[in-house]
Protein backbone atom coordinates (compact mmCIF):
# COMPACT_ATOMS: atom_id res chain seq x y z
CA UNK A 1 0.00 0.00 0.00
CA UNK A 2 1.14 3.53 -0.81
CA UNK A 3 1.29 6.49 0.85
CA UNK A 4 1.27 9.98 -0.66
CA UNK A 5 2.87 12.82 0.88
CA UNK A 6 2.99 16.24 -0.22
CA UNK A 7 6.00 18.67 0.53
CA UNK A 8 5.42 22.15 1.33
CA UNK A 9 7.35 22.85 -1.99
CA UNK A 10 5.11 21.28 -4.01
CA UNK A 11 7.63 17.67 -4.22
CA UNK A 12 5.32 14.40 -3.10
CA UNK A 13 6.86 11.75 -2.30
CA UNK A 14 5.21 7.97 -3.22
CA UNK A 15 6.55 5.79 -0.40
CA UNK A 16 5.72 1.87 -0.57
CA UNK A 17 7.56 -1.28 -2.54
CA UNK A 18 9.08 1.11 -5.22
CA UNK A 19 9.58 4.35 -3.42
CA UNK A 20 9.45 7.29 -6.13
CA UNK A 21 10.82 10.73 -5.32
CA UNK A 22 10.17 13.73 -7.32
CA UNK A 23 13.30 15.45 -6.40
CA UNK A 24 14.67 19.20 -7.57
CA UNK A 25 18.45 20.51 -7.98
CA UNK A 26 21.42 19.11 -6.76
CA UNK A 27 23.75 16.18 -7.20
CA UNK A 28 22.42 12.43 -7.32
CA UNK A 29 23.91 9.58 -6.51
CA UNK A 30 23.05 5.47 -6.40
CA UNK A 31 19.63 4.77 -6.86
CA UNK A 32 18.73 8.19 -8.16
CA UNK A 33 19.38 9.67 -4.21
CA UNK A 34 21.31 13.11 -3.66
CA UNK A 35 24.14 11.74 -1.06
CA UNK A 36 24.02 12.51 2.51
CA UNK A 37 27.08 12.05 4.68
CA UNK A 38 27.31 8.68 6.57
CA UNK A 39 24.56 7.30 9.20
CA UNK A 40 25.25 7.39 12.64
CA UNK A 41 23.44 6.39 15.79
CA UNK A 42 21.32 9.63 17.27
CA UNK A 43 23.09 11.15 19.97
CA UNK A 44 21.54 13.80 22.50
CA UNK A 45 22.20 16.91 20.52
CA UNK A 46 20.57 15.31 17.82
CA UNK A 47 17.39 14.20 20.37
CA UNK A 48 16.95 18.00 21.23
CA UNK A 49 16.74 18.82 17.67
CA UNK A 50 13.86 16.11 17.22
CA UNK A 51 12.10 17.54 20.54
CA UNK A 52 12.00 20.75 19.12
CA UNK A 53 10.55 19.86 16.07
CA UNK A 54 8.28 17.25 17.58
CA UNK A 55 5.29 19.60 18.17
CA UNK A 56 5.02 20.51 14.41
CA UNK A 57 5.45 17.13 13.12
CA UNK A 58 2.24 15.82 14.99
CA UNK A 59 0.58 19.14 13.93
CA UNK A 60 1.36 18.47 10.67
CA UNK A 61 0.95 14.34 10.34
CA UNK A 62 -1.92 14.73 12.49
CA UNK A 63 0.00 11.75 14.21
CA UNK A 64 0.22 11.90 18.38
CA UNK A 65 3.55 10.01 18.81
CA UNK A 66 4.08 7.92 21.70
CA UNK A 67 7.85 7.95 21.72
CA UNK A 68 9.64 9.90 20.10
CA UNK A 69 13.16 8.83 20.33
CA UNK A 70 15.71 9.75 17.60
CA UNK A 71 17.67 6.37 16.34
CA UNK A 72 19.91 7.33 13.69
CA UNK A 73 20.97 10.44 11.38
CA UNK A 74 22.71 11.41 8.23
CA UNK A 75 23.52 15.18 7.78
CA UNK A 76 24.38 17.48 4.73
CA UNK A 77 25.85 20.75 4.33
CA UNK A 78 23.61 22.74 2.78
CA UNK A 79 23.33 27.18 4.42
CA UNK A 80 23.87 25.34 8.12
CA UNK A 81 23.14 21.49 7.98
CA UNK A 82 20.01 19.66 7.24
CA UNK A 83 19.54 16.55 9.45
CA UNK A 84 18.03 13.45 8.25
CA UNK A 85 16.94 11.73 11.45
CA UNK A 86 15.23 8.42 11.51
CA UNK A 87 13.17 8.44 14.64
CA UNK A 88 11.04 5.97 16.65
CA UNK A 89 7.73 6.61 16.89
CA UNK A 90 6.72 3.41 19.50
CA UNK A 91 5.95 -0.21 18.75
CA UNK A 92 7.31 -1.11 14.93
CA UNK A 93 6.38 2.32 13.79
CA UNK A 94 9.01 4.84 12.69
CA UNK A 95 9.53 7.95 10.19
CA UNK A 96 11.98 9.84 8.73
CA UNK A 97 12.24 13.35 9.69
CA UNK A 98 14.11 16.54 7.84
CA UNK A 99 15.43 19.54 9.97
CA UNK A 100 17.01 22.52 8.75
CA UNK A 101 19.45 23.98 11.14
CA UNK A 102 20.57 27.29 10.42
CA UNK A 103 23.49 28.44 10.45
CA UNK A 104 24.64 29.98 14.57
CA UNK A 105 24.87 33.44 13.29
CA UNK A 106 21.38 33.62 11.74
CA UNK A 107 19.33 33.52 15.02
CA UNK A 108 16.99 30.97 13.77
CA UNK A 109 15.68 28.49 15.06
CA UNK A 110 15.45 24.67 13.60
CA UNK A 111 12.88 24.01 11.47
CA UNK A 112 10.81 20.95 10.59
CA UNK A 113 11.13 20.62 6.48
CA UNK A 114 9.75 17.76 5.33
CA UNK A 115 9.21 14.03 7.15
CA UNK A 116 7.94 10.49 5.69
CA UNK A 117 6.32 7.71 7.13
CA UNK A 118 5.64 4.42 6.96
CA UNK A 119 9.61 3.63 7.71
CA UNK A 120 11.25 0.36 9.68
CA UNK A 121 13.58 0.41 11.63
CA UNK A 122 16.02 -1.39 8.82
CA UNK A 123 15.29 1.53 6.39
CA UNK A 124 18.08 3.45 4.83
CA UNK A 125 18.21 7.23 5.81
CA UNK A 126 18.17 8.75 2.22
CA UNK A 127 18.13 12.70 1.04
CA UNK A 128 14.17 13.96 0.59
Amino acid sequence: MATKHEQGHGEKHEQGHGEKHEQGHGEKHEHGHKEVGEEKPADEKVQALCDKVKPDFEHKSGIKAEEFKAVRYASKVVHGMDHFVKVWLGKDHFCHLKIHEPPHHTGEKPALHDYQLNKTKHDHIHHF
